[in-house]
């Protein structure tokens, strides 16, 4: 299997990979999720599949990329189109939290999806599951390297939802498999 796949992560986004397929270590990010942790799950794989289609579109050649797939509660301009008013206050409260967590700016829509452009991104989507209670672990191919860039990841886990995010921390492949696939 090629890891740095987009078709293959297209897959991971929509069933669980193959344990043989998996690499010995995973980057992980711990999260809280505030709301149900299976509509959580659904929001970030809904966001993520729209940027990784993006991506195995190639549709890079002008200055503004498509954002037609990304879901309404994603995008601050479209909050309330194909989603509801949970996942619209979720969403809204979550990226007040990373704002007031990083001290940073929120993202803009067209920044994140410009990070699925072909040899930008340093991670690939592996897989989101249940840690116990309202926490999730969000899961990524990292060619195990410890330190990789991925603020797009914590802004998307923040706008979903999130209470709370920490991480990125490599972990053994067995705590992956040992948890349950949640969103698909």
């Amino acid at each position: 299997m090629n890891r740095w796949s987009f078709q293959e992560e297209a897959q991971r986004l929509s069933a669980r990979a193959d344990i043989s397929d998996a690499p010995p270590l995973l980057a992980s990010f711990v999260v809280e999720v505030v709301g149900d942790v299976g509509a959580y799950a659904r929001r970030v794989r809904s966001a993520l599949a729209a940027g990784v289609q993006l991506a195995i579109r190639g549709e890079f050649e002008s200055d503004e990329l498509p954002d037609s797939n990304v879901p309404g509660w994603f995008s601050p301009a479209r909050e309330g189109e194909g989603g509801g008013l949970v996942e619209a206050s979720e969403s809204i409260e979550g990226r007040r939290r990373y704002v007031e967590h990083r001290g940073e700016e929120p993202w803009e829509l067209q920044d994140w999806l410009w990070r699925f452009e072909p040899g930008t991104r340093q991670w690939l989507w592996w897989d989101l599951t249940a840690a116990g209670g309202n926490v999730v672990q969000i899961w990524l191919y990292s060619r195990s390297e410890p330190v990789f860039q991925c603020e797009d990841v914590r802004w998307l886990a923040y706008s979903a939802g999130a209470r709370a995010v920490v991480g990125p921390i490599l972990l053994p492949l067995q705590v992956w498999e040992g948890q349950t696939s949640l969103g698909i």
